[in-house]
């Protein structure tokens, strides 16, 4: 169909709802012209069937309308495309306040779910707090007696009229039953000596060479002042050996990576912290302990080995001792009577104290890998 002669566009070119008003109007001004450009019954069956194609479906209405007039097909296709078109809106409509709905709902749940793990997740966090402010409770009391203290109120006191025997009293009578999670004297001692350790971490002291200024005359402090600033530089790595006698008067005897225990001694709270300001003034002594990198105890004949920072011990199919070292992976041979090919790795210097008696150090250049 092409543009009639007012210059209106013609159907193609407009939107169905526009198309059957534009239609009518081309009828009626050609029928007052007295025009036969376009025949109306066809101009009526192509809005019909633009309307019907347009919105997917023929009605009864619309095929009955085609055996009336012109004017009126006319108008019920323009009515019938308005109709469907205003369905077609409508049902959108619907559809995206269906998929709105939806969302908000997966949404809200999303929201409820999310606040119930936070409340769970806070709950948890609130018994971890109590619980871990009942353990720092501990802190407070100086000995397992006044742990036991707390549990006994007044009238045991005023009926019973003895500490000790209300103590046991709570222990043994009321230690399962009535005072519920009641800690032993181990269990206080164990858990008290964790949680000082968590309120005091590791700490680092001040300066490391404490044998800087040292003046005195034992031969083994000096040596150990001489080795100091080149075991913490990495040069060397040295081990020495020594007997003693043991608070309990017991000779003692072990391998001490001296490195590392230099080192530990600027943590004040460290298991294995050894106070080298007092050895070199004097106050304390160096001796063996368990830790170190073999510990032997003459009276129990009990020996003990253990891995150092520096070096790992080797005692299994060997022919003696031997201490491997972790940075250069060179075997040392701490037997002092053995000439194999490991002993060459270290040199064995031997020293004489009033203090300590006579102490081996052997002490192996570590070798630079690039």
């Amino acid at each position: 169909m092409t543009k009639s002669n007012n210059g209106v566009a013609s159907p193609s070119q407009l939107p169905s709802e526009v198309k059957i008003v534009q239609l009518e109007v081309e009828v009626e001004e050609e029928e007052q012209r007295g025009g036969e450009t376009c025949c109306p019954r066809e101009v009526a069956i192509y809005a019909l069937k633009e309307a019907a194609d347009d919105c997917k479906m023929v009605t009864k209405h619309a095929a009955a309308a085609a055996a009336a007039g012109v004017g009126d097909i006319v108008m019920v296709a323009a009515r019938f495309s308005f109709k469907c078109w205003q369905q077609q809106q409508q049902e959108e409509q619907e559809q995206q306040q269906e998929q709105l709905s939806q969302q908000h709902k997966q949404q809200q749940q999303h929201v409820n779910c999310s606040s119930d793990s936070s409340n769970n997740c806070s709950k948890q966090w609130e018994s971890c707090l109590n619980s871990f402010e009942v353990e720092m409770t501990l802190l407070n009391y100086g000995s397992y007696e006044e742990y036991l203290d707390q549990f006994i109120n007044i009238n045991d006191v005023r009926y019973i009229r003895n500490w000790n025997v209300s103590r046991q009293f709570i222990q043994t009578a009321c230690g399962k039953s009535c005072m519920g999670p009641l800690l032993s004297r181990s269990e206080f001692a164990e858990q008290r000596k964790k949680l000082e350790f968590m309120w005091n971490p590791r700490g680092t002291g001040g300066s490391t060479l404490y044998g800087a200024n040292y003046k005195g005359d034992d031969e083994v402090l000096k040596q150990f002042a001489q080795r100091e600033l080149k075991l913490i530089n990495k040069q060397i790595a040295t081990i020495v050996f020594m007997i003693t006698r043991s608070h309990k008067g017991f000779d003692i005897s072990g391998y001490i990576d001296l490195e590392q225990s230099l080192r530990e001694s600027n943590c004040r709270n460290s298991e294995q912290y050894v106070n080298w300001q007092a050895i070199y003034e004097g106050k304390a002594k160096l001796v063996p302990r368990p830790h170190d990198l073999s510990y032997f105890d003459w009276y129990s004949n009990k020996v003990r080995f253990n891995d150092s920072d520096n070096f790992r011990v080797v005692p299994n199919g060997a022919h003696s001792l031997l201490m491997m070292h972790r940075g250069d992976l060179k075997v040392v041979c701490v037997n002092a009577g053995c000439c194999c090919s490991e002993s060459r790795n270290a040199i064995r210097n031997v020293y004489r104290s009033s203090i300590y008696g006579d102490c081996m150090f052997f002490d192996h250049i570590i070798r630079r890998i690039h």
